[in-house]
């Protein structure tokens, strides 16, 4: 059966030629461009920040590889460069979201709505290019992964590990995707497939270390979550206020998606990832970025039937068509529920009046 998508694709056109027309380069990524520049020229990882006021002896370095990214970028295109490279992660993005939600059995009149809000809700994050650039498709990538298994658990899995082992290696917010993950592994499918989900979780967390720095990379994200900017509440590690314009547009995008999450009734580590994310959210505003990533997980189907609506449907007292000799036929307990069941299995038969009003 085609599903439409007509609306969808248009929002995701607009929504990456938005981000084209009107991005620009943030400060922290000529930081890492100048960062993958002195690596590259010293043909080693520092052992010290460049250009860094104050000593920065014994530095750990993880994000290696994003540098290095950044840094190629800056050379072959400059701003250019980097704004096609955002470009291309918003697209990226909003085309696995819209995968997601299509095959959760959204409409596409909802799909469409819900990627062209999603821009205005983490307008810092899609229209600025910042090192989490590389975050924006993998924790889609991550979410449309764990939601796949949760409807049909498989061995693609496993394909967790890698994707950790890439992403630590680009940008410190797989520890938000390893929290979401691990949340799926013990709520979920812990309970389907113990052995699986145990040594996901552990390959998942070991494949975080595989970085430059090795063992030493929990002490990165240890000095991040402690640093002076993230411990006073600085920049982007500032809590979500209403004083800030771009946290009252997030706000406003954001509660529409989380109402829409909300009906249509989250399963428990969907809720628990939420609520998590929603927190953190409120503690610190840059995890704004993928907060709306995660509200469109479980966005119901715009004309879906209920169960209980069906049930009234398939049991009401079925009119004979128009101009027909014979008379109506009593319907007794015993038919009704053969008529349910035959609704139930979708029995390929002439749909009578009442059948075809039901909005399915």
């Amino acid at each position: 059966m085609r599903v439409e998508s007509r609306l969808s694709w248009l929002a995701v056109a607009a929504g990456s030629a938005l981000c084209a027309a009107v991005s620009v380069v943030g400060a922290d990524a000529r930081w890492l461009a100048a960062l993958g520049s002195a690596i590259t020229q010293a043909g080693r990882i520092p052992s010290s920040i460049p250009y860094a006021a104050a000593a920065s002896h014994d530095w750990v370095n993880v994000p290696v590889l994003g540098e290095l990214v950044f840094h190629w970028l800056d050379t072959v295109g400059g701003d250019r460069g980097l704004v096609a490279a955002q470009a291309v992660a918003v697209t990226a993005t909003l085309t696995l979201l819209l995968r997601d939600m299509r095959a959760a059995g959204a409409s596409d009149g909802a799909r469409a709505l819900v990627i062209v809000g999603i821009p205005f809700a983490a307008v810092s994050a899609l229209l600025v290019v910042r090192a989490q650039l590389f975050s924006l498709p993998l924790f889609a990538l991550a979410v449309l992964l764990l939601r796949a298994e949760a409807r049909r658990p498989s061995r693609r899995l496993w394909l967790l590990v890698p994707l950790v082992a890439l992403w630590s290696n680009l940008h410190g917010a797989v520890l938000t995707g390893l929290v979401v993950a691990t949340v799926y592994l013990l709520v979920d499918r812990l309970r389907r497939d113990r052995w699986t989900a145990l040594g996901v979780l552990v390959a998942s967390w070991g494949a975080l270390f595989v970085t430059p720095a090795f063992a030493r990379t929990g002490e990165y994200y240890l000095g991040v979550l402690h640093s002076e900017p993230a411990a006073s509440g600085y920049g982007l590690w500032a809590p979500l206020s209403l004083r800030n314009p771009l946290d009252v547009v997030f706000i406003a995008a954001a509660v529409p998606l989380l109402w829409f999450a909300m009906r249509a009734r989250p399963k428990t580590w969907e809720l628990v990832s939420l609520v998590l994310l929603g927190l953190a959210t409120i503690h610190v505003g840059r995890n704004s970025v993928l907060f709306p990533s995660c509200s469109s997980w479980r966005l119901s189907p715009a004309h879906r039937c209920r169960p209980s609506r069906v049930r009234r449907c398939a049991t009401r007292p079925c009119s004979s068509p128009a101009g027909s000799r014979s008379s109506p036929t009593p319907r007794t307990p015993s038919s009704s529920h053969s008529t349910a069941v035959a609704f139930g299995s979708r029995i390929r038969s002439t749909p009578s009046p009442a059948a075809i009003s039901v909005p399915i």
